[in-house]
């Protein structure tokens, strides 16, 4: 398939999947577009910060479009569909019971909805492209850093998606909110918490891809995907919490925010950590050891281009350096 095929191929995906999902959130798409539009701004922003921190290109442009469109068509939709499922199970379980009033089986189904099954399907969904990505999505990942980079590419389009349906219900149209608020709301830096979320499962199944067991892989990949879990049900319980009044605050109101300055954070972090690997081995074909010049030989070893013997041998280094 060639590049333009394979782009056309995931922007189809896209479309499916946001069209299904939109069309399901029981407003006009006067005001999905106005949701659109709102949203479409604090995205732009993120992409634009994620592209200059990418100055090695270690993600290519196919792995951009499949990215978005798996977090914006794909995993928006599973976790959509999947949450409202649990959710009601859950609140028809309760109300059965004796052990609720009709008050405590709603707040009790919201709690058990959004810190049980949201985190979980919710970074299944994420995750699942990034463990595709260790073996195929035209260019397999190749580092913990690239890895992680894709990872944000996921969650920037699932919390885009999530910001739309969210500003659609409140758009001027037909919701309560007027221009101003939503110009102002609190949910613009979303997209970056789901990246916040994210990270530690993509980067994690990055690592996974040079360890020397299976067992050691299988639990690299679990321990990143329980760790994203925990971060997205703390930030979930905290939130619920503080909306139904139910009397604990966990003190991570502002990670939201917060996250804007993290995720860069969180990726240098990652950089540094596998150039630290990286400058343990000093193949000659990369010598003066510098970052930005190994990474770059990763990116075309990642490409499947032919690779000289120079390379060949510092690909050996590197494979050696990921393992220790």
């Amino acid at each position: 398939m060639s590049s333009t095929h394979y782009r056309l191929t995931w922007l189809l995906v896209f479309l499916v999947g946001a069209s299904y999902f939109l069309s399901h959130q029981g407003v006009a798409w006067g005001s999905i577009l106005g949701g659109i539009a709102v949203a479409s701004g604090p995205l732009l922003c993120f992409l634009a910060l994620i592209k200059g921190m990418d100055r090695w290109h270690l993600i290519g442009s196919d792995q951009w479009v499949a990215g978005l469109a798996w977090g914006g068509g794909v995993a928006a939709v599973i976790a959509g569909w999947f949450n409202g499922i649990t959710e009601l199970a859950i609140s028809d379980w309760v109300a059965g019971s004796s052990f609720f009033t009709a008050d405590q089986a709603s707040r009790f189904s919201v709690l058990a909805g959004s810190i049980l099954a949201a985190p979980f399907v919710e970074e299944t969904g994420k995750g699942l492209l990034v463990l595709w990505g260790l073996s195929s999505l035209r260019r397999p990942l190749r580092s913990p850093l690239e890895a992680a980079f894709l990872g944000c590419l996921i969650a920037l389009g699932f919390g885009a998606m999530e910001n739309v349906a969210q500003y659609a219900h409140q758009f001027p149209s037909g919701g309560t909110w007027t221009w101003k608020q939503l110009l102002a709301s609190p949910r613009h830096p979303t997209p970056m918490l789901h990246a916040f979320f994210t990270l530690p499962m993509a980067s994690l199944v990055g690592r996974a891809a040079y360890s020397p067991s299976l067992s050691r892989r299988v639990g690299l990949v679990m321990l990143g995907w329980g760790c994203s879990i925990m971060i997205h049900a703390m930030w979930n319980l905290g939130v619920i919490s503080r909306d139904k009044g139910l009397g604990f605050d966990l003190g991570i109101s502002g990670l939201a925010y917060a996250s804007v300055v993290l995720v860069p954070l969180c990726l240098l972090v990652i950089w540094g950590w596998e150039w630290r690997k990286l400058s343990r081995f000093r193949p000659a074909c990369v010598a003066p050891a510098k970052a930005w010049v190994r990474l770059a030989l990763l990116r075309r070893i990642a490409s499947r281009m032919p690779l000289h013997p120079a390379e060949q041998e510092a690909l050996a280094h590197y494979e050696t350096a990921m393992q220790s």
